[in-house]
C-alpha cells in the first residue's frame, strides 16, 4: 500500500462503517413499528409464538380454543394454528417466553440474519472474493423472493 492510497482507503472505510452504523439506526428504529401487534394481521409467526406461549403456561398448544383465546386477546381477527409436529416447539417455547413483538424481532433479525450467511457461503462456493461479500448481500437481500420469504 503506498502512502497515497492510505488515507482514500481509510475514508471509504470510515464512510462504510457510517452508513453500516446508519442502516442499523433506520433498522432498529423502523422494525418495532413495522412489527408490533395490529400492523400485520397475516402472518404465520403468531402461531408458533401462540404455541410457545401455551406451552409456557401449560396449555395444549394444539387446542383450536386456546389458540383462538390467546389470539383475540391480542386483538386478531383471523386465529391462526400451529400443525407442525412437537419438535417444532423446541423453537416456538423459547419465542413464547418473551412478549410478542419482542419475540418476532428476534425471529425476524434471525432470519435477516440466516440469508446474509446463507449468501455469503454461496460467494464463497462460486469464488467470489471474500472482500466483496457485501455485493452478494445486497442480491440476497434485494431478492423479492427474500423479502416474500421474511
Amino acid at each position: 500500500m503506498t502512502s497515497g492510497t492510505a488515507p482514500r482507503y481509510s475514508v471509504r472505510r470510515l464512510m462504510l462503517w457510517i452508513a453500516l452504523a446508519l442502516a442499523l439506526y433506520v433498522f432498529f428504529q423502523l422494525v418495532p413499528i413495522l412489527l408490533a401487534d395490529g400492523v400485520f394481521q397475516v402472518d404465520d409467526f403468531v402461531e408458533y409464538w401462540s404455541a410457545g406461549r401455551l406451552v409456557l403456561n401449560g396449555q395444549d398448544p394444539y387446542s383450536t380454543e386456546a389458540m383462538e383465546a390467546l389470539q383475540t386477546s391480542m386483538g386478531r381477527t383471523r386465529t391462526v394454528m400451529m400443525w407442525n409436529p412437537p419438535m417444532v416447539l423446541v423453537l416456538a417455547i423459547p419465542l413464547g417466553a418473551l412478549p410478542y413483538a419482542q419475540a418476532r424481532m428476534v425471529w425476524y433479525l434471525l432470519q435477516v440474519s440466516l440469508a446474509v450467511v446463507a449468501a455469503s457461503w454461496l460467494w464463497e462456493v462460486y469464488g467470489g472474493d471474500r472482500r466483496k461479500r457485501w455485493i452478494a448481500w445486497l442480491i440476497a437481500c434485494g431478492f423479492s423472493a427474500t423479502f416474500s420469504a421474511l
